[in-house]
C-alpha cells in the first residue's frame, strides 16, 4: 500500500471504473518518481503533517466563519509558492515540487479550522489536481487496508500515459 493512493468512487456504468467501488493510483503517476519520494517522505496524506507547510505561506486570507459538516469553522486560504518552499530542507525540493504541481509555481491550500484549533477540512489545489479531506476526529491511527483488487480499478498506467502525451 505504501506509495499508492486509494479512493472510494461511485461505480460507473462504463469505462475503467465500470462496476468498481475503488480506484488505485501509484503516487509516481501523480507526482513523478522524485515527487512521489518527496510527498511520501513529507506529509504522506497526514493532515497534521500537510499543515506544517502553511508556515511558509506569505499570502494568507481569512474568509471568515463557515459551517462544515455541521461544525462552526473559520476558513483560511494560503498560497505556497515554489520559490519559498524550495528554500527549506524539510519542505518539497524544487524537482519534487515541479512533479507535484505539474509545473505550476504554487499550491493553494484551503483549511477550515474548528473547535480546539483543529482542521475540519483541508483542500489542496496542486495545479493539475485538487485533493479535499474532511477530518472527522483526531486520535490514534486506525489500520488501513487496501480494498480487494476485484473491487478496485488501477488507473496508474492510464494517468502515466496521459501525462506523457501532455508533454
Amino acid at each position: 500500500m505504501k506509495g499508492a493512493y486509494y479512493y472510494n468512487v461511485d461505480p460507473q456504468s462504463c469505462g475503467p471504473l465500470k462496476g468498481k467501488q475503488g480506484m488505485k493510483v501509484d503516487a509516481s503517476a501523480l507526482f513523478g518518481s522524485k515527487g512521489a519520494q518527496d510527498f511520501d517522505g513529507g506529509s504522506g496524506g497526514n493532515p497534521a503533517a500537510m499543515m506544517q507547510y502553511l508556515k511558509y505561506a506569505k499570502d494568507v486570507k481569512d474568509f471568515g466563519k463557515e459551517t462544515v459538516d455541521g461544525q462552526s469553522t473559520t476558513h483560511y486560504r494560503a498560497v505556497l509558492h515554489q520559490a519559498e518552499l524550495g528554500k527549506y530542507k524539510d519542505a518539497f525540493s524544487s524537482d519534487g515540487m515541479k512533479a507535484l504541481t505539474g509545473g505550476a509555481d504554487s499550491v493553494t491550500m484551503d483549511v477550515w479550522i474548528g473547535a480546539k484549533d483543529l482542521p475540519v477540512r483541508l483542500k489542496d489545489d496542486f495545479g493539475r489536481m485538487t485533493v479535499t479531506m474532511d477530518i472527522e476526529k483526531f486520535g490514534a491511527t486506525a489500520p488501513v487496508k487496501a480494498p480487494p483488487a476485484a473491487q478496485t480499478a488501477d488507473l496508474t498506467q492510464r494517468i502515466k500515459d496521459a501525462r506523457s502525451r501532455q508533454g
